[in-house]
């Protein structure tokens, strides 16, 4: 690369300054670039700390106007407590075997709505915890707090109350009996050509009142036992047998109904959930109707079944904050909210002091009765459609009093 004629001194110096010239030359690109580098701002993240708003979840089997009174109550519950309650609707017929399905899966809902006669097997799923009893209780009829408690412990609230209880058309009496002897004896004074008392007598569930109040129960789920063939089972049967002449053949609820809308019966027996069929059978003579407990039966109080829906907290993992706004939730549907429900849904509520406030008193002739009413017995269902048939074989003829007292006894006690 070199020219002929250069020394080797003269070639080593001329290497010198080609290093030296090319040294330069990178150094002062270097600055340039340096210089006309604009310096980044370090980027600095902001983050919002935004309070997550806890989550309720609530599962219930309820319809139309009582899952519309239901969401209205947990909405005054959410602005209260800045918490989001879900109300998710499960149907009836599936809700029970779902609901034991999710919450031993460590899933489903915080609190849920359901029958008292499961609180047994509630508990031994280990799927419910028990109330904190931080409230008065004493607002709740002592005999359904009595359904909802297991081993000294409340598992759960009442919310409402389904139990049998006496329409009058104010209208036809003028004195509602003091004991039910004076209607079944055809003693009572009715006007017109009127009958008296109408309803399905094979109803087990409205013809409870004669067998628990003289004390023929049908069927004690704790020791397994009927006391159906005993005096009372067959005062029991002879009082269905004496209906029987005075209400029409195969009166069933509707038919029940329309007679007592129509002025042609004094007396029926109703539960709250028909209690709006009747509302709209009657329009504005309803005004002349009253619910009111049993009068006596033979002397003893009036004691029907009754059936309680119940408000259960589930054991599901959660932390404190939480598990205090379930509780606190829990307590809040079964009495301030409950006001709600009843006056929207026309529902009868446990909470007594629901009815101070503007209340019906439909309602409340519901409400009254349940103070002496009795919780329905484990397997219901079952135990109801036994009775039913064996009061159909009395009233039918088939058996006499005597005979289906021992062997309906016989029958249940082999649930």
């Amino acid at each position: 690369m070199f020219v002929k004629g250069f020394t080797t001194r003269e070639k080593v110096m001329f290497i010198i300054i080609l290093v030296l010239a090319l040294c330069l030359i990178l150094s002062v690109s270097y600055n340039i670039g340096f210089l006309g580098r604009k310096e980044r701002k370090k980027e600095v993240k902001i983050e919002k700390t935004v309070k997550k708003k806890e989550k309720i979840i609530v599962w219930t089997y309820w319809q139309d106007d009582s899952f519309s009174a239901l969401e209205k109550a947990a909405k005054v519950f959410t602005d209260e407590n800045n918490v989001s309650v879900v109300i998710e609707q499960v149907p009836l017929d599936e809700f029970y075997s779902k609901l034991c399905d999710a919450l031993q899966r460590g899933e489903g809902p915080d609190i849920f709505i359901y029958s008292h006669d499961s609180l047994a097997e509630l508990v031994s799923l280990n799927v419910i915890v028990p109330i904190a009893v931080e409230n008065e209780l004493d607002e709740f009829p002592p005999s359904v707090l009595q359904a909802l408690t297991y081993e000294n412990k409340l598992y759960a609230l009442p919310i409402l109350i389904e139990v049998p209880a006496l329409a009058v058309n104010t209208k036809l009496v003028r004195n509602i009996p003091e004991d039910m002897e004076e209607i079944l004896s055809g003693r009572t004074v009715v006007y017109g050509n009127a009958l008296t008392l109408v309803y399905p007598l094979d109803n087990a569930f409205y013809s409870s009142v004669w067998f628990y109040s003289l004390g023929a129960y049908y069927y004690d789920s704790e020791i397994g036992k009927s006391n159906l063939d005993s005096d009372a089972g067959v005062k029991a049967f002879q009082i269905m047998l004496n209906l029987s002449d005075q209400v029409p053949e195969k009166a069933n609820i509707d038919t029940s109904l329309l007679l007592f809308a129509q002025s042609e019966a004094a007396f029926t027996i109703v539960n709250p959930s028909i209690l709006k069929k009747l509302k709209l059978m009657m329009g504005k003579d309803f005004s002349s109707v009253e619910i009111v407990p049993f009068p006596k039966v033979l002397g003893n109080t009036a004691r029907p079944l009754m059936y309680i829906e119940a408000i259960y907290v589930t054991s599901l993992p959660r932390d404190a904050r939480i598990e205090e706004l379930t509780m606190d939730l829990a307590w809040f549907l079964a009495t301030n909210g409950s006001i709600i429900i009843a006056r929207d849904a026309e529902l009868v509520v446990a909470w007594a002091d629901a009815y101070t406030v503007d209340s019906s008193r439909i309602l409340y002739g519901f409400y009254n009765q349940s103070l002496s009413a009795v919780p329905m017995p484990v397997k219901a269902s079952k135990v109801f459609l036994i009775v039913s048939r064996y009061i159909d074989r009395v009233i039918g003829g088939e058996l006499k009093p005597e005979d289906a007292s021992i062997q309906c006894d016989n029958e249940l006690e082999k649930l």
